[in-house]
């Protein structure tokens, strides 16, 4: 077997293929160079193995992440048969293979890897390390469900690592190819996960660790991040959560959110509210800082509700414009001067939340498609 990887195939994954999963929360870049490293390393003991066959299913294995989470098996699947340039590389039963191995490496999958290569990508995605799976899977389920209590998500969590990991389920099935290690990390998840009272002490005691917190739960004095919609939260969390907690508003039910962050942040918790807006005349990219909050609304016609300050952040944006809030999505205006306009801001000052900066990127100019084609850029 061949050891050495194609330079042009190894260029290729890392400039064009790799750097797509920073778009992702959860299952980041990093993430999968951990698979792409465990899986040259299982295939490095086997004879007959095409090592560039196994650097390019495990780069590829999670990609369809960006298109749907519960199908992301088969949209890389797809993905990586309409690669253009992967078939320059490979011909067309090696391409076959290899999406089929991607397809496969889903360790709840009910069935087992069609192929060699499927049970190597399987078990290189099945990670020893208990402090990853813990990040991991709090900052995917935070952001999935914004609605949730601190101690409901972190429930949750446990629920789905004990039915993933512990002795006897998928993960410890499905591993084709152990190691002691891996045995060893098992043994930790069931110890932790076996009480809901443990895991909540385990997982704020790592947020705490993680963030940065003073306290033993998970509040902070510090700067709080909101994201407006899983973009801004997305985005948010790439660009400030390693120093600052990063929080997840729903657009369309603002109302819940003081009670669900009731355990993160106090009243007097500063927030900076960061996300996409639509503007009527600021090109589509441009970063902005909200100068004053004000109601869209025909009862309250231009109604200001609150100034903020330009945001205390490394790189915040020079230009300031007034916002707009309104519940519906805005596709026409009146208004010359340049604005923004969003459905969250108002309601979250409204509400008590202590909003001290609002940061914003456009991603429209009032245009539905145009604010589509950003949130899933």
């Amino acid at each position: 077997m061949k050891r050495e990887i194609n330079p042009e195939v190894c260029r290729y994954i890392g400039n064009e293929i790799l750097p797509k999963y920073r778009q992702l929360k959860g299952h980041t870049d990093s993430h999968i160079t951990d698979v792409i490293e465990r899986s040259l390393k299982i295939a490095q003991d086997l004879e007959d193995i095409n090592i560039d066959m196994v650097y390019v299913i495990a780069a590829y294995h999670d990609l369809g992440r960006l298109i749907d989470n519960k199908t992301h098996h088969i949209e890389s699947g797809k993905m990586l048969r309409a690669d253009k340039i992967l078939r320059t590389f490979f011909n067309d039963e090696e391409i076959e293979i290899m999406a089929e191995a991607v397809e496969d490496h889903r360790a709840s999958l009910k069935s087992d890897p069609r192929s060699l290569y499927g049970r190597i990508v399987s078990s290189a995605d099945r990670s020893c390390d208990v402090n990853e799976i813990l990040a991991r899977a709090y900052d995917y389920n935070r952001a999935l469900n914004p609605d949730l209590s601190e101690r409901e998500a972190i429930e949750v969590i446990r629920l789905i690592l004990r039915g993933k990991y512990i002795p006897g389920a998928y993960a410890d099935k499905k591993m084709y190819f152990r190691t002691p290690e891996y045995d060893i990390f098992l043994r930790k998840v069931e110890e932790i996960t076996a009480t809901p009272e443990g895991f909540y002490k385990v997982q704020t005691e790592f947020n705490r660790k993680r963030f940065g917190d003073k306290t033993g739960c998970a509040k902070r004095k510090s700067i709080v991040i909101i994201g407006a919609s899983r973009k801004g939260y997305e985005m948010a969390q790439k660009r400030f959560g390693k120093r600052h907690r990063v929080l997840r508003v729903d657009p369309d039910n603002v109302a819940d959110a003081k009670k669900n962050f009731a355990e993160l942040i106090t009243d007097k918790t500063p927030i900076v509210v960061f996300g996409p807006v639509g503007s009527n005349v600021i090109p589509i990219g441009t970063e902005v800082y909200v100068t004053e909050c004000r109601w869209l609304d025909a009862k309250l016609p231009n109604a200001s509700l609150a100034r903020l300050r330009k945001p205390r952040l490394s790189g915040a944006p020079s230009l300031g414009v007034p916002c707009y809030t309104n519940d519906k999505f805005v596709t026409e205006t009146d208004i010359k001067e340049p604005v923004v306009f969003d459905k969250v801001l108002a309601y979250l000052i409204r509400d008590g939340f202590n909003v001290v900066s609002s940061w914003r990127i456009v991603s429209d100019n009032l245009s539905k498609e145009q604010f589509k084609e950003f949130i899933d850029h």
